[in-house]
């Protein structure tokens, strides 16, 4: 598989993804690594690239493939709106969360079909 399809861009208000990545089965944490999960390689005050190792990513695709439109959006309304720098909450930024979920969900999904690693970076 050519390293282009396994690439990424996401563009997101992370606290709407991290509501998200909390799997529906709140115990199991794997879709925590999804997001600045796994082993921290860089953790700087603008910048945090992380990387989840092979077996880490088949655990997250899994977590990620039981996420719904509708319980991501349950969880989406749950957040604190002052705790939501970058634009108003609402459909059309729901909407654009959840394109950039599923982005990230079909990366996590072929990563771990190929058995890759995945680094993910936030600025």
């Amino acid at each position: 598989m050519a390293n282009r399809q396994l690439r990424c861009k996401a563009q997101a208000e992370l606290n709407a993804f991290r509501n998200a990545v909390k799997t529906p089965a709140e115990s199991f944490h794997s879709g925590n690594h999804c997001i600045c999960g796994g082993r921290q390689l860089i953790r700087g005050r603008d910048y945090t690239v992380s990387f989840v190792s092979g077996p880490q990513v088949k655990d997250v695709a899994a977590a990620l493939a039981k996420i719904t439109r509708a319980w991501m959006r349950k969880r989406y309304d749950q957040i604190d709106p002052a705790d939501y720098d970058e634009v108003e909450m609402g459909d059309e930024d729901f909407g654009y969360t959840w394109a950039n979920f599923l982005n990230v969900r079909r990366l996590y999904k072929k990563a771990a079909k190929a058995g890759r690693a995945v680094i993910f970076t936030v600025d």
